[in-house]
């Protein structure tokens, strides 16, 4: 009797031995799992870190850009002020070369008369 109450037991404890290495793999199971989402996280988190220096960059090169515009605009104003410069200039010359000539010419009429 006692022989096979100690091999009933024995045959127990073998059956919860067998549902806890049961257990434990199917834990093993769920902790590879979590791993692997965990790695498919990072994977996509570093493709967005690439992504935003990506943008940043084309931005940068935007900004460079319009900065450049600008420059260009501003040069562009400067040479068309010199320009409005030049042009009042020769109108000054061309309005004192008249008068004068008119005078010279009228001078001899007046005398003539």
């Amino acid at each position: 009797m006692v022989s096979g109450q100690q091999s009933v037991v024995s045959s127990q404890q073998s059956a919860v031995s067998s549902q806890w290495s049961a257990v434990s793999g199917q834990q093993s199971a769920v902790s590879s799992q979590q791993s692997a989402v965990s790695s498919q996280q990072s994977a996509v988190s570093s493709q967005q870190s690439a992504v935003s220096s990506q943008q940043s960059a084309v931005s940068s090169q935007q900004s460079a850009v319009s900065s450049q515009q600008s420059a260009v605009s501003s040069q562009q104003s400067a040479v068309s002020s010199q320009q409005s410069a030049v042009s009042s200039q020769q109108s000054d010359l061309d309005l004192g070369r008249w008068p004068r000539t008119r005078v010279w010419l009228k001078a001899p009429q007046v005398a003539c008369g």
